[in-house]
C-alpha cells in the first residue's frame, strides 16, 4: 500500500492511529529490499532497550530501524548519492513508488563498483608497464658488472 506525503505528516502531527499503516509500509518496503538484494535478514526493529515508536523512526530524512543482515545493502539513490539501506532508508518511500528506484539504484551501484575495479586493475597495469620500462631503461644505463651485482 502506498501512502500519501500529506497523510503521514497529518498523521505524526495529530494521532498515533497511524503506526499501524505505516508499519504495514515499512514491512513492505523491507520485504522488497530483500527481494531485491536477494538476502535475507535477522530481523528489523529494536529492542526494548532502543524501542521507538514508528513517529521516531521517521522524523529524519532516513528512516532507522535497525535492519539487520550481514550483506552488502549499497545503491545509488535517485538523487546519484550513495546510500547503505542498514543506515537508514529514505523516507520518501513512504509515499512514493520505490520500487524503481530500488532496482535502478541497486545496478547503479554494482556497475560503479564495476567501473571501479576495472578502472584499478587499468591502473595496475598502466604502473606496472611503466615500472618495467623504467626499469630497462636503469638496466640500459648499467656496465655488464653492475648488471651482475643485481
Amino acid at each position: 500500500m502506498k501512502l500519501n506525503k500529506e497523510q503521514v505528516i497529518t498523521w505524526i502531527k495529530k494521532t498515533d492511529n497511524y503506526e499501524s499503516l505505516v508499519g504495514e509500509r515499512i514491512g513492505y518496503i523491507v520485504e522488497t529490499i530483500m527481494k531485491t538484494f536477494k538476502t535475507s535478514m535477522e530481523g528489523y526493529g529494536y529492542d526494548d532497550e532502543r524501542d521507538l515508536s514508528v513517529r521516531e523512526m521517521i522524523q529524519d530524512e532516513y528512516m532507522n530501524f535497525g535492519i539487520n543482515t550481514s550483506d552488502n545493502l549499497d545503491l545509488i539513490d535517485k538523487h546519484g548519492q550513495w546510500i547503505n539501506l542498514i543506515d537508514g532508508i529514505p523516507q520518501h518511500w513512504l509515499w512514493e513508488n520505490f520500487e524503481e528506484e530500488l532496482e535502478n539504484g541497486r545496478q547503479k551501484y554494482i556497475d560503479q563498483e564495476k567501473l571501479k575495479k576495472q578502472k584499478a586493475k587499468q591502473k595496475y597495469a598502466e604502473n606496472k608497464i611503466k615500472k618495467e620500462k623504467l626499469l630497462k631503461s636503469a638496466k640500459s644505463k648499467l656496465t655488464k658488472e653492475e648488471l651482475k651485482l643485481l
